[in-house]
């Protein structure tokens, strides 16, 4: 058996000089060139994949979560926890949700509520009737049309789930098309 001052050394496995994990490596390298970044679509995973719903939408940093669901198509906003805000600080929420609707779009928000032992019935209403101030221009307008597809429309089609024909847009589209960008990301996805 050799000692600790042994210089014996694995023998080498037959076959190719070069093990896999080395071409592919090298497979990468020759593909990313100088004007190809991590960050192209390249290398992105797509929509039509592995979707996340971020929770919080990124509080207490939603500008940190805005950054990233404009670059990336397939990350959504969740509204747990920024919810009962509409209750307790309805000019906060306002910001929140104006955020989100201006960076990440209407398409890209979800309700949700952390409140599965109660129903969630004094939030739906709360955000059914509420409006983002007049005041705060800045921040783009929060439609019945948005509001639907943030109760569940969004969801919905996330998920592949039928709605009923009731329930559903009058110029609803059949989900083959991307994500409009939101005004606000319109000049960081171009960049």
């Amino acid at each position: 058996m050799p000692g600790p001052t042994s210089t014996s050394r694995p023998a080498k496995s037959s076959g190719s000089p070069t093990s896999t994990s080395t071409r592919a490596r090298r497979s990468f390298r020759s593909t990313a060139t100088p004007s190809t970044s991590l960050t192209s679509t390249r290398w992105r995973p797509t929509s039509r994949g592995l979707n996340f719903v971020v929770e919080h939408c990124g509080l207490p940093r939603p500008e940190d979560f805005c950054w990233i669901a404009t670059r990336e198509t397939n990350v959504h906003a969740g509204l747990a926890v920024a919810m009962p805000f509409i209750h307790t600080r309805p000019r906060y929420f306002a910001q929140i949700i104006g955020e989100l609707l201006y960076w990440v779009g209407e398409d890209k928000i979800q309700f949700s509520s952390d409140y599965a032992i109660w129903t969630p019935k004094w939030l739906i209403e709360a955000f059914v009737d509420f409006q983002i101030p007049e005041d705060m221009t800045e921040y783009p307008e929060l439609t019945a049309t948005a509001k639907k597809k943030i109760l569940g429309l969004n969801a919905a089609k996330m998920y592949g789930l039928n709605v009923p024909a009731d329930l559903q847009l009058a110029d609803a589209d059949d989900g083959s098309a991307d994500l409009d960008v939101a005004a606000g990301a319109k000049q960081v996805v171009s960049s």
